[in-house]
């Protein structure tokens, strides 16, 4: 079952009040892309994001990628409102907390088809889910900039039920269903487990 999102937290926020305190140039399209600050940053495939970039820089004077490491959740909460688009270029995932989180706030998303991003993706207008080429990537990052305009993200993942409320819920209900269950086998009828 996929992580929720504190959407109390990651919610839309003014664009230039959030790059007004980052100190980014209001001017300036922003990529952001989630590096790692662990081990794990060769999966995350960022030369495809470079190379990606590069192309789009060809078309789009003023941009730049702004690769997140070791942020806070403050940080990556103002970043998320700040940027103009989130690009996702991982070799595999599992579901990507940044790109719900980048739902929550209205962020598109330009992915490619790992972990479960095609599944939160499908109904997200803004945003675009493509193969692992450069090419292809750029120009979707392309017309979400021609576009100038927030996704559908946040209704989505509401609709979603990928809240922390609804998926805590959720968890709970499968529990109880595991308890009923195994207190309902004769060889366990004398045991208890206990569900807080």
């Amino acid at each position: 079952m996929p992580n929720g999102v504190d959407i109390g937290w990651f919610k839309p926020i003014d664009r230039n009040d959030c790059r007004a305190k980052l100190g980014w140039k209001m001017e300036t399209k922003v990529i952001l892309f989630n590096g790692s600050h662990d081990g794990n940053q060769a999966v995350k495939n960022l030369p495809l994001a470079k190379t990606t970039v590069n192309i789009v820089k060809k078309v789009v004077s003023e941009i730049r990628l702004h690769v997140m490491s070791s942020a806070t959740r403050e940080q990556v909460r103002l970043m998320l409102n700040a940027a103009d688009c989130l690009l996702v270029t991982s070799l595999h995932e599992g579901s990507p907390n940044i790109v719900k989180e980048a739902m929550a706030c209205n962020l598109p998303v330009v992915s490619v088809p790992c972990g479960d991003v095609i599944e939160r993706l499908s109904t997200t207008r803004r945003g675009a889910i493509c193969a692992y080429d450069p090419a292809t990537l750029a120009e979707a990052l392309h017309e979400v900039f021609k576009a100038g305009q927030r996704s559908n993200g946040r209704e989505q993942l509401l609709a979603q039920g990928l809240t922390t409320v609804k998926v805590a819920e959720r968890l709970i209900q499968i529990y109880h269903l595991a308890q009923q269950k195994y207190s309902s086998r004769p060889e366990n009828r004398h045991r208890k487990i206990c569900v807080e």
